[in-house]
């Protein structure tokens, strides 16, 4: 009786290659999207700065109707604040 053949195992990277590799990947992939963010980002952020000094100047002319404006910009700006540390942390954890 002829003894069987099997075919030859293929030789693996190590697991921990493997994982490395698909990791940084992942990593190129997220920070590709963080800076396409970027120039969005930033428009929001002049687009709102507009409107805060729209809201003062109007303030500083007596116009009631400016107060909301810049109340409205004002917490925009607070929470494009917390977008922008967020990304700049994914952009930080990136360079690591």
């Amino acid at each position: 009786m002829p003894g069987t053949h099997r075919a030859p195992k293929r030789s693996r990277a190590p697991r921990g290659k493997r994982s490395a590799r698909h990791a940084a990947a992942a990593l190129d992939k997220v920070c590709a999207l963080a800076l396409d963010m970027e120039a969005p980002l930033n428009d929001v952020e002049n687009l709102i700065q507009a409107l805060r000094f729209i809201g003062y100047g109007m303030e500083a002319h007596h116009a009631d109707e400016g107060h909301p404006i810049s109340s409205l910009a004002w917490t925009a700006v607070q929470r494009l604040d917390v977008v922008r540390d967020k990304w700049d942390g994914i952009l930080n954890a990136a360079r690591k």
